[in-house]
């Protein structure tokens, strides 16, 4: 069964036939709620950045082993020579 465009528009209901979309009140309210959603979606690492300790903390309480395995699967990273380290100046 399609709906076209004009059936979605209709009202059903005849008390509802004059309300009105949005009103300031509901605009104010909810262009910073939307703003922010798209703010997160784009650029989640300062939110992310917040929550690692408390995430981290809870999967310490529930399951203390978790993060001790990751450990020991990551190898060491080597470390940078001097001589790679070191910085030309002129």
């Amino acid at each position: 069964m399609a709906v076209s465009a004009d059936d979605a528009r209709k009202v059903t209901n005849p008390k509802n036939e004059n309300l009105a979309d949005l009103n300031l009140r509901e605009w104010a309210i909810f262009a910073p709620l939307i703003a922010l959603c798209f703010w997160i979606g784009l650029y989640p690492k300062p939110l992310f950045e917040i929550l690692d300790k408390p995430v981290a903390q809870i999967v310490q309480r529930v399951r203390p082993e978790y993060y001790q395995k990751q450990q020991a699967q990551t190898p060491p990273q080597p470390a940078a020579s001097g001589a790679e380290s070191t910085v030309a100046v002129r």
